[in-house]
């Protein structure tokens, strides 16, 4: 039994309704083809459960976009997929080429020593600053990412 678009069906129920069982859940393998992307290998994996995300092989297998009926969950920055060899090894580079997303790896370099804890934290404080002032102005400038309203409000 799977649980397809909220409704408890068995495979053959399934198959009966559709021409291909890819036509509700798949993984595409793919290789981008345009501007700094060029080269990248992702996959683009869908559920019948309404997820659909796309994880980025070339970059650690981070997930970078990630949807649920089309609702965005994860953050998009500007550069958007890059190919790997963007990155600089200096304090904070990484921004430049950093798409956001729902998982970040940051690569092999995320875990190690117990003695340089206090450094990661003092790093990731200093990230979520640098985050929460780009968006502080994105909002500042009406470049919101997430638009809309709650219900009741204006």
């Amino acid at each position: 039994m799977a649980r397809i678009y909220g409704r408890e069906m068995k495979k053959s129920e399934i198959l009966k309704k559709v021409g291909d069982i890819e036509q509700i859940a798949h993984i595409l393998s793919m290789e981008l083809q345009e501007g700094d992307a060029s080269g990248v290998k992702a996959l683009d994996i869908r559920n019948g459960s309404g997820l659909r995300f796309t994880v980025v092989a070339d970059r650690g297998l981070d997930i970078t976009t990630a949807e649920f009926y089309g609702i965005p969950l994860s953050i998009r920055f500007h550069p958007g997929e890059m190919r790997p060899n963007f990155h600089e090894d200096l304090p904070f580079a990484f921004i430049k080429s950093w798409a956001g997303g729902l998982v970040t790896t940051c690569g092999l370099t995320q875990v190690g020593d117990p003695e340089k804890m206090v450094l990661k934290i003092l790093f990731s404080m200093v990230i979520l600053h640098i985050f929460l002032q780009k968006m502080s102005s994105m909002k500042a400038n009406g470049k919101a990412m997430i638009t809309g309203s709650r219900s009741g409000a204006e």
